[in-house]
């Protein structure tokens, strides 16, 4: 947030190097064991879900379905993380 407020100010900010992403693939046990409901206490005590379907994770607030995580691919999205997009 201190980052936001300098850009909206029009003061100089520090940018983070590139990552170099490495894709990974995480298997079903793996995710299965993220099936747990996580309180965000920073947020309000923000009650997220996450569960596992279609092989991919999915996160509920209130039994809605806000977001669906997939699975890291062989061929990352992010072919070159220094090339400009």
């Amino acid at each position: 947030m201190k980052d936001l407020a300098k850009i909206v100010d029009g003061k100089p900010v520090d940018i983070p190097k590139a990552f170099n992403w490495a894709a990974i693939v995480l298997s079903l046990d793996l995710l299965a064991r993220s099936k747990k409901k996580y309180f965000l206490h920073d947020l309000g005590n923000l009650a997220l879900t996450f569960d596992v379907k279609d092989e991919n994770l999915v996160v509920y607030r209130a039994y809605e379905l806000i977001d669906t995580l997939k699975r890291e691919l062989e061929n990352p999205f992010f072919r070159d993380p220094k090339k400009a997009e």
